[in-house]
């Protein structure tokens, strides 16, 4: 199962080497995988600030995602 994630802003710094455009495509066997396994792949530690959207939605580290599926990395922004 191959999930397609892209990483933007500072967590670029998350990206494997090789990786080009914000984006890789990261490999699983099985038929789901987790937001928190795609994380834990990455090497990006849980409390790392993030909003991560999977179909224009936010999702949560529990969210189960199936082959093909992309996910989008942004870090949150405050101001006003």
């Amino acid at each position: 199962m191959r999930i397609v994630v892209r990483l933007l802003g500072t967590h670029r710094s998350f990206l494997p080497s090789g990786a080009r455009g914000g984006m890789v495509e990261l490999e699983f066997p099985g038929a789901t995988v987790t937001l928190a396994e795609i994380r834990g792949r990455l090497g990006m530690p849980p409390q790392t600030p993030r909003i991560v959207f999977h179909q224009g939605n936010p999702i949560d580290d529990d969210h189960q995602l199936v082959d093909r599926d992309e996910v989008v990395f942004v870090s949150p922004v405050g101001g006003g």
